[in-house]
């Protein structure tokens, strides 16, 4: 990061959690899949570290009428329907979130942060690329 950091017009940074999904709120994750018919329950928001697409696809597939334990799916089923739960979480789920799930979700601001050094580069860099 340091290297990236020293280039003009660049920044790096590690975020406090392991993906995009982990800063989706269980309420914008539970509306998302409640627009498309499947209801679930989530009693907790998913930790920092956690899979969150995996364990989503886990609980969509406990949700439904499937005669299959999770743990009796192929690796390949379970990779599409995580790779299915990954879309959703991205496409649909950020739609419910607003300023009150994102800051119980993230009360150290880390995803806002990413959009203020966003948009101190562009404007600082004057369309000017990192290289």
């Amino acid at each position: 990061m340091d290297e990236v950091n020293a280039r003009e017009n660049c920044r790096a940074r590690s975020t406090l959690k392991k993906e995009i999904e982990n800063y989706l709120h269980k309420d914008a994750i539970i509306a998302a899949y409640k627009e498309l018919g499947i209801n679930l329950t989530i009693t907790a928001n998913f930790d920092s570290f956690d899979n969150v697409p995996q364990k989503v696809a886990q609980i969509v597939h406990e949700a439904s009428d499937s005669p299959k334990a999770w743990n009796e799916l192929t690796d390949k089923e379970k990779e599409e329907k995580e790779s299915k739960a990954k879309r959703v979480l991205c496409s649909r789920a950020p739609r419910y979130m607003n300023s009150t799930l994102l800051h119980e979700i993230d009360p150290d601001g880390d995803l806002l942060q990413w959009f203020k050094d966003i948009n101190d580069l562009l404007n600082k860099a004057g369309g000017e690329l990192c290289r």
